[in-house]
């Protein structure tokens, strides 16, 4: 029997109020330490990245070969062989996805007139090179692909370098190089057989078949998430800190107990790692919620990696204020609030990756292609980082164009910089303002 745990909170004035930072169960589940091996992959590719490549291929990836870059008839190959029905279901979700993501950067440049002769503006440039890493450890998440791909392509990105561990045989799953294939046109793109650490270190140093990124997107697990936060702004920079997949539930008496046990096993059966916290203003809703886990636990074909999360889970019985307040503490990478005012309640939201408002909107639609992105901050970092957009793949260049008469409205400036004890300063104002026509 799978067992959600359940904490029951009544919070009334008469009753001693629970601090969030005192709830034991709010803490999400300690992943194992790779630190020291990362660090010395990392080392070993410092040293030289052709031969760490090599050694770190072999002895994770089990694969031995000459070149790690997958050919143009692999992914011809790959294309034959992927479903018709699922080419157009992939591509409904990438136009999705490009509808909500290119709405997203509809403003790339702007200026102002500061004051008469002083214009100032930004323009936002792509990155010139990006790294995408595409998990593919217990089911390969093509979905991550293109959730990295599309805004990359939109944001106008020229140089991507797909990274994807390989299968036992060496291949790649189909699907993956099917969804490549379908930006191939608009960048240039280089798949490579890597993954792991092995994959962010190769992306991050380069080596003679993989070019140096300048910026690396994608999730995976304590290896990657622990060699992008090792090299990002030394060696790299990175998307976000990521960690195993989780989400809030709030709900009331109004939700239907079946599409919350849904949602929650839709989480869980992620991995083991994955935690899953419902927090509900209904205490029968519990109950029904756990007897609806039960049973749809019996026909869940990844019903083992759903069993473990879900004992590691936790049911809350709490007021709506409450609730708001844990979640926001919490600051869940996908955050669902299934009650009567869900939309009201939204607007009380300032910590999460991703909301889904009311009970006909379910998650995983966020996970495949309504629009939004699914490479989202966990682990509480939805406190300060966003999720993945064209925005992650621009960076905003400042500029100025002053006239003779702009300047001289900005002498004072130079009694500024005087005044920090910066003379050169001063005077690369003070001698163009002085200067004859």
């Amino acid at each position: 029997m799978c067992c959600l745990h359940c904490a029951f909170y009544k919070f009334s004035k008469n009753m001693k109020r629970i601090r969030v930072d005192e709830i034991a169960l709010l803490k999400r589940p300690e992943q194992p330490s790779v630190l020291d091996k990362v660090q010395d992959l990392i080392e070993d590719f410092r040293k030289g990245s052709d031969a760490a490549l090599k050694k770190y291929s072999v002895l994770y990836d089990k694969y031995d070969q000459d070149t790690v870059t997958v050919t143009d008839e692999e992914i011809r190959t790959a294309i034959a062989s992927v479903d018709e029905s699922l080419k157009r279901d992939i591509s409904f979700a990438i136009e999705n996805i490009k509808k909500f993501q290119g709405h997203a950067i509809h403003c790339r440049e702007d200026s102002l007139t500061i004051q008469p002769g002083v214009i100032c503006g930004y323009r936002y440039v792509p990155i010139e090179r990006v790294g995408i890493y595409v998990p593919a450890g217990t089911a390969p998440l093509f979905s991550s692909l293109y959730m990295a791909i599309v805004p990359a392509v939109l944001a106008g990105v020229k140089e991507i370098v797909v990274s994807v561990p390989p299968r036992p045989d060496g291949t790649l799953d189909p699907v993956i190089l099917y969804v490549v294939s379908l930006f191939k046109d608009l960048a240039d793109i280089q798949v490579i057989k890597v993954g792991g650490a092995q994959a962010v270190a190769a992306m991050a140093f380069g080596t003679s078949e993989i070019p140096k990124v300048y910026k690396i997107v994608g999730p995976g697990g304590p290896f990657i998430t622990t060699a992008k936060q090792l090299l990002s702004n030394l060696e790299v920079d990175i998307d976000l800190v990521g960690g195993p997949s989780e989400v809030v539930i709030i709900a009331d008496s109004s939700a239907n107990p079946a599409c919350v046990a849904a949602d929650l096993l839709a989480q869980a059966e992620h991995g083991s790692t994955s935690q899953t916290v419902l927090l509900a203003t209904n205490e029968e809703l519990i109950g029904e919620v756990q007897t609806e886990i039960e049973n749809q636990l019996k026909t869940l074909p990844r019903a083992e990696y759903a069993f473990k999360s879900i004992e590691n889970s936790y049911a809350i019985f709490v007021n709506t204020i409450e609730a708001m307040r844990i979640s926001n503490e919490y600051a869940p990478e996908h955050l669902i609030i299934n009650t009567a005012n869900a939309l009201e309640l939204s607007y009380e939201v300032v910590n999460a990756g991703s909301v889904f408002i009311g009970e006909q909107s379910p998650e995983v639609v966020g996970d495949y292609g309504s629009g939004t992105n699914h490479i989202l901050p966990t682990s509480g970092w939805a406190k300060t980082q966003s999720g993945v957009s064209p925005l992650t793949f621009l960076k905003k260049i400042t500029f100025q164009n002053i006239t003779k008469k702009g300047l001289e409205g900005l002498l004072p400036l130079a009694n500024l910089a005087r005044a920090e004890g910066l003379e050169a300063h001063a005077r690369a104002i003070e001698i163009r303002v002085r200067a004859e026509k």
